[in-house]
């Protein structure tokens, strides 16, 4: 077995370290045990196979696939003895990386397949390898790194079912804490056009996206109503209406009350 690896020391002020980086040509003997591994581990196939486990979920991943190794887990891998790994990979650490992972939904997807992000890993081992200063090293890393998040959560909405799709943006309205956002933005967050997920969602819910966050407006706003002592215009800008006019105009045509009557009411 023959490894080049790269060697990185930050100096840990950051949220996004670099341990090491580098390419493994593996044989037989080739394996790594790491109990409740304090690094996130990153590896590009470029041939061959092997097996991989992280706590007891495991899988083979092969040439074209990624795997992702999470911190606070049991990692287990090894190459397949008859047609061993040939990867590049890197180990990093810090807050930055499970926050990212989590934004991209992508904190529970250890195994990516037939994944066209070697560039990109090429560019992370290069850049780790240059003679420059740390701090910029860190910095490029950094945004290589996002790069490779966002192509992978690319290929995992390419991959994904219509339905999946469509429960995907049901969640992300039903978990919004604001409503200062927008359908083309929700549908970014997956990697996909807003036609598409218009089409996806009315076809499982048999109601567009928009008029179901309306209808989750509306909802919230009978609860504010009923339960707080908030005027009607700051109930407005908190559901993100144009103004309190449009506001009142629509509550009345869902309850047949404006608003303030609502309230009265109850």
């Amino acid at each position: 077995m023959y490894e080049d690896i790269v060697n990185f020391s930050g100096d840990g002020s950051r949220p996004f370290q670099i341990l090491m980086a580098g390419i493994s040509y593996c044989d037989g003997s080739y394996e790594i045990v790491r109990p409740n591994s304090p690094i996130y581990c990153f590896e590009y196939i470029m041939d061959g196979f092997g097996y991989v486990t992280q706590d007891q979920e495991s899988f083979v991943a092969e040439k074209g696939d990624v795997y992702i190794l999470s911190a606070g887990r049991d990692h287990h891998y090894y190459s397949d003895s008859a047609q061993p790994w040939t990867k590049v990979w890197f180990n990093i650490y810090g807050e930055f990386i499970g926050k990212t992972l989590e934004s991209y939904q992508l904190q529970h997807t250890p195994h990516i397949m037939d994944c066209p992000v070697s560039e990109l890993f090429f560019r992370f081992l290069d850049t780790v390898r240059s003679a420059r200063p740390r701090d910029v090293i860190t910095d490029e890393c950094t945004h290589i790194f996002l790069s490779i998040v966002q192509a992978i959560a690319r290929r995992m909405s390419q991959n994904m079912p219509a339905d999946s799709i469509a429960r995907r943006l049901k969640r992300e309205i039903d978990e919004l804490d604001g409503y200062h956002v927008t359908l083309d933005e929700l549908s970014k967050r997956l990697f996909c056009s807003k036609s598409h997920a218009i089409r996806v969602f009315r076809e499982e819910y048999r109601i567009t996206p928009y008029q179901y966050l309306m209808q989750k407006k509306l909802a919230d706003a009978e609860a504010l109503l009923k339960n707080t002592n908030l005027p009607v215009s700051k109930i407005a800008e908190k559901l993100a209406f144009c103004d309190n006019h449009y506001f009142s105009s629509f509550f009345k045509e869902h309850t047949g009350v404006t608003p303030i009557a609502y309230r009265k009411a109850r």
